[in-house]
Parts: structure tokens; sequence; C-alpha cells
């Protein structure tokens, strides 16, 4: 299972742009259900799976997120930096499954965290 610490350090390593998407889903009731990272000689890259289609963007690409369509009958779609480095990918779960509780806990939790890291010293003290 993931941990809050988990999904909290994954949205931190994602570019601005990418962040934003993963927090305004998040704060939307979405939920990260898996995240992967992908190791390779050339490049990482750490993808962030959320249980539902996004909603909170357009599905489009600009000049900092792109979006694909998937052709996996398993994912929606997914948005990247424009270097692939950073996946955000939409999985079409069951609609009539019981959401993952545990999931949903740890990423508002995580979305907890990252909201507030601003206002805490790297020590753990506040500013």
């Amino acid at each position: 299972m993931m941990s809050p610490q988990d999904i909290q350090r994954a949205i931190s390593a994602c570019p601005p742009a990418v962040r934003r998407l993963l927090e305004a889903e998040l704060r939307a009731g979405n939920y990260v259900v898996r995240i992967l990272s992908e190791r390779s000689t050339s490049s990482d890259t750490l993808c962030i799976h959320l249980a539902k289609v996004v909603t909170t963007r357009d599905r489009t690409t600009s000049h900092d997120i792109v979006f694909k369509e998937s052709d996996s009958p398993t994912l929606r779609g997914e948005f990247t930096d424009p270097q692939r480095r950073f996946v955000v990918v939409e999985t079409l779960g069951d609609p009539a499954a019981e959401p993952d509780m545990d999931a949903i806990r740890a990423s508002l939790q995580a979305l907890e965290f990252v909201s507030k890291a601003d206002r805490f010293q790297p020590d753990g003290g506040l500013w």
C-alpha cells in the first residue's frame, strides 16, 4: 500500500505544471491508485496513476503539459511534461467497484503535506 509520504514525494518531484494538475485533481476528489518509477539508461520516468479521469483541466496540449489519448482498454489518457519524465495516467476503473478508501485517505493526507510544505523548515521546525 502507498503511504501519504510516498504520494507526497511523488507530487513534490513533479514539475510545477504537473504538480498543479495533481493537486487540483486530489482537491476535486480524484485519488492516486499507483505510483511507478521506471528507470532506463537514458532517463527516469515517474508514472502516477489516478483512479478517475481528469476533470480539472482540458484534454489538450499546452507548452508545459502534453496530453495523449490512450489506446488501452484500461486507460483513458495521460498528461506528461514535455520531456515525458513525469506522467499522470487516467485509469478507467470499474464504476461499480467500491473506492479504495485507504488510497483516498493517503492521497488527501499527501495533498495536505504538500500544501503546507512551504510553512516548515527542512529540520521540521516552523519558519
